[in-house]
């Protein structure tokens, strides 16, 4: 039950955002009462917690995908791949966690294991950054740099696709990032 409370919330937030999110709409589309959600959440900012907690756990999931990788240049490849795929096959979950953050009150309480798993997608990409060793990546600064600029690459090409600002089919889009972003990293490791 609590998963579908959670997706319920999900999908109320997304389409109504904070303003239009209450127990009562997620208690309806859940077929419970309202007050049964508090058998699994205390309050409305837990559950929003929850909502981003469990998306970013499924995102590192995917990230880790790339550990089958045989080198750490085609790990950071098959990490911009896997995210992609969380972005396309999870797409509730990523505008959420990167794309709607207005009135997300459910940052505001955060304890630290909620911080380790936010923070873990991220660092978990630095490591694989660090690990390719590219060119001028030699201190700490232009690492985190490097790092960022990644980040935002991937980001930034599906964010403008999740937004429908790239007049592009599902096929066409996937089939422009994999390539923009092979050349990418290939030109970064020149």
């Amino acid at each position: 039950m609590k998963d579908k409370i959670t997706q319920c919330a999900r999908d109320i937030y997304l389409k109504q955002g904070y303003t239009g999110f209450s127990m009562r709409k997620i208690a309806q589309c859940s077929g419970i009462s309202a007050t049964a959600i508090y058998r699994h959440f205390p309050d409305k900012e837990t559950l929003l917690f929850n909502i981003l907690l469990t998306g970013f756990r499924e995102f590192s999931s995917y990230l880790r995908r790339s550990e089958a990788e045989s080198s750490p240049f085609k790990c950071l490849l098959r990490s911009s791949q896997e995210y992609m795929n969380f972005a396309l096959e999870h797409s509730a979950y990523y505008e959420i966690m990167f794309m709607n953050t207005n009135n997300m009150t459910g940052l505001k309480k955060l304890n630290q294991k909620g911080v380790e798993e936010m923070q873990a997608t991220y660092l978990y990409h630095h490591q694989l950054v660090k690990n390719c060793q590219f060119k001028n990546q030699n201190t700490g600064k232009n690492l985190d740099q490097l790092v960022a600029a990644i980040w935002a690459f991937n980001h930034g090409f599906i964010s403008l696709y999740l937004a429908g600002q790239l007049p592009l089919n599902k096929q066409e889009f996937i089939s422009l990032y994999e390539t923009q972003t092979k050349n990418y990293l290939t030109r970064l490791n020149t």
